[in-house]
C-alpha cells in the first residue's frame, strides 16, 4: 500500500529519530578521523574561549556531537511552534541530523553547533514576531541571538539584510522594531568590549577587523571533492522541494506560506556565500542544512507518491555513497 512505503515509514515512524540519532554518534566517534579542511580562523573570541577548552580530543567530540544534536532536536520547536509542516512529524529533526552524520569535517571540535543553535533559536523568535502589533521583543531576541553567533562567526552580520526581508515578510518591520533589532545585535558586542576592556585585551578588537581586511572572494580551491557534491545533491533536492512548495502553495495557510517563503530567502543567502566565502564552507552548509531540514521535510512530509518515495530512497542511498566516497578518497 501506499502508506507503507519507506519514505512514510521514515516520516511517521516513532524510532526514525533514535535510529538516527544512534547512526551519528556511531559515524562520529567509531569511524576513523579524517584531517578536517583548513578554514580561515573564525574569530578572536573563539580563540579565547577555545583555550578553556583543554580536553581530550574525543571528549572536544563528544561535546560537538552533543551541540550538534540540540541543533538538529531544535528544529523541531520551530516546526511544532510554527506547523511548518502540516503533519505531525519528526523529518526536519531526523534530516539535519542524518546529513550532519554524514559530513565528516564537522564531527571534530568547532565553533559550527554553536553558531548553528543561536541561529535557530534566532529565527525562531524572528517568526514569532509575526503580525505583532508590539514585536520589539522578539525582534530584539531576534537579533540579539544573531549578534551573540556573530561574536563567533563576524560574517554573519551579512544576515542582517535578510532578517530584514523577514520582518517585512511577516509584517513586523517598523522604526520601533528595526532599532530594537540594532540594539540587540549591539549588545553582544558592548558584553564582549567591557570584557576586553577589564581584562585589558583590546587587541581582539583588531583580530575582528583583520577579518574584513582580508576578504577572499570566489576561491573556488575550498570547493572541491566530495563536499561538492554532497552540497550539489542538497540544492538539487531544495529545488525539487521549492518547486513542489510553488506549485502547491495553496494548500497551506498564508502564515505557513509567509514562514516558507522567508526560508526560501534564506537559503538563497546562504547558498550565495557559500560560493562567495568558500573558506568558510563549514559553516555556511551547516545553516544551510537548517533549510533543507524545513523544506526538504515539508516536501517529503506532505506529498506521498511513487515519485517522492523514490526520489526519497534514491536521495538517502545517493549521501549514503557519497559518504563512503568521502571515507576513500
Amino acid at each position: 500500500m501506499q502508506n507503507d512505503s519507506f519514505q512514510q515509514q521514515v516520516i511517521t515512524g516513532r524510532l526514525s529519530l533514535p535510529a538516527v540519532i544512534i547512526l551519528a554518534a556511531l559515524l562520529c566517534f567509531f569511524v576513523p578521523e579524517t584531517k578536517p579542511v583548513v578554514e580561515t580562523e573564525y574569530s578572536s573570541l573563539w580563540e579565547v574561549l577555545n583555550k578553556y577548552f583543554v580536553l581530550n580530543d574525543f571528549v572536544l567530540r563528544i561535546i560537538n556531537f552533543c551541540l550538534f544534536l540540540f541543533a538538529g532536536l531544535s528544529m523541531l520547536i520551530i516546526d511544532h511552534a510554527y506547523s511548518l509542516i502540516r503533519v505531525r512529524t519528526t523529518i526536519p529533526a531526523v534530516l539535519f541530523i542524518f546529513m550532519f552524520a554524514l559530513s565528516i569535517n564537522m564531527h571534530t571540535w568547532q565553533p559550527t553547533p554553536i553558531i548553528v543553535a543561536l541561529v535557530v533559536f534566532s529565527l525562531y523568535f524572528l517568526m514569532r514576531s509575526y503580525q505583532q502589533r508590539s514585536p520589539m521583543g522578539n525582534i530584539y531576541h531576534a537579533w540579539g541571538l544573531l549578534g551573540f553567533a556573530s561574536l563567533l562567526f563576524p560574517d554573519l552580520i551579512i544576515l542582517i539584510p535578510l532578517y530584514l526581508i523577514g520582518e517585512y515578510i511577516f509584517q513586523s518591520l517598523t522604526l520601533k522594531s528595526f532599532f530594537a533589532g540594532v540594539l540587540g545585535f549591539c549588545v553582544p558586542y558592548l558584553l564582549l568590549y567591557t570584557y576586553m576592556y577589564i581584562t585589558d585585551q583590546m587587541w581582539l578588537v583588531n583580530n575582528y577587523t583583520d577579518i574584513y581586511n582580508s576578504l577572499t572572494t570566489f576561491n573556488f580551491s575550498y570547493l572541491q571533492g566530495m563536499r561538492v557534491v554532497m552540497l550539489g545533491l542538497i540544492v538539487f533536492v531544495n529545488l525539487v522541494s521549492v518547486t513542489n512548495f510553488v506549485i502547491n502553495n495553496h494548500k497551506d495557510n498564508i502564515k505557513t506560506r509567509d514562514y516558507l517563503f522567508f526560508v526560501v530567502w534564506l537559503g538563497i543567502f546562504l547558498l550565495a556565500l557559500i560560493i562567495l566565502r568558500p573558506q568558510y564552507f563549514n559553516i555556511y552548509y551547516s545553516l544551510l542544512l537548517i533549510v533543507n531540514s524545513i523544506f526538504a521535510g515539508h516536501f517529503f512530509a506532505v506529498s506521498n507518491t511513487k515519485v517522492t518515495n523514490l526520489l526519497f530512497t534514491n536521495a538517502l542511498f545517493a549521501s549514503v555513497v557519497i559518504y563512503v566516497c568521502s571515507l576513500l578518497f
